[in-house]
C-alpha cells in the first residue's frame, strides 16, 4: 500500500496551488494522472462543478439541463475538457472539419473569414462551432487566440 499522510498530501496540494497561482504553468487534468484514480462519483462531481458554468451559458444546454439533469452531468463528465492556449495560437483554420465546439472561459479569440478579414472577437462566455455537435461541419473561418486573460 502507498499510504500518504494527511500532512504530506496537504503540502503537495499547497505547492500545486502556488505553482498555478504564480502563473508558472497552467495545469490541465491530463497533467495530474492521479485524478483518474479518484472514485468515479468524485470525478463526475468534479467535472460537473468545473464545466457546468460554461455549459449553462449556452441556451441549448440550459434547455437540456431542464429536461435531464443526468444528461447534463454526463456531458460535463464525458464530453468536456479544459484547454489552455497560447497567444497567437491558431485553434482551427478554414476548411478544417470541426470535431468540437468551443466555449471561452478566459481571454479573447479572434475569428477571421480569410486571413485579413476580421469577423468577430469572442469574449468569455462565447461559444463557437456548435454545428460540429450535430453534423459534419467544415470550418468557414480561422480562430486565433488574441489574449489569455
Amino acid at each position: 500500500s502507498h499510504d500518504v499522510s494527511q500532512l504530506l498530501t496537504s503540502r503537495i496540494l499547497r505547492v500545486l496551488r502556488l505553482w498555478c497561482a504564480e502563473g508558472s504553468r497552467h495545469l490541465e487534468e491530463r497533467d495530474l494522472p492521479l485524478l483518474r484514480s479518484l472514485p468515479l462519483d468524485l470525478q463526475t462531481r468534479m467535472h460537473t462543478e468545473v464545466f457546468s458554468p460554461s455549459l449553462m451559458q449556452h441556451p441549448a444546454f440550459q434547455k437540456l439541463r431542464s429536461i435531464s439533469r443526468l444528461c447534463h452531468i454526463a456531458i460535463c463528465h464525458l464530453a468536456m475538457e479544459a484547454r489552455h492556449c497560447d497567444v497567437s495560437q491558431e485553434l482551427f483554420m478554414v476548411g478544417d472539419v470541426a470535431e468540437e465546439a468551443l466555449s471561452l472561459r478566459a481571454g479573447r479569440l479572434d475569428y477571421f473569414k480569410v486571413r485579413d478579414l476580421h469577423l468577430a472577437r469572442l469574449e468569455p462566455g462565447d461559444w463557437v462551432g456548435e454545428p460540429a455537435l450535430w453534423l459534419r461541419w467544415p470550418r468557414s473561418g480561422s480562430l486565433v487566440v488574441s489574449s489569455t486573460s
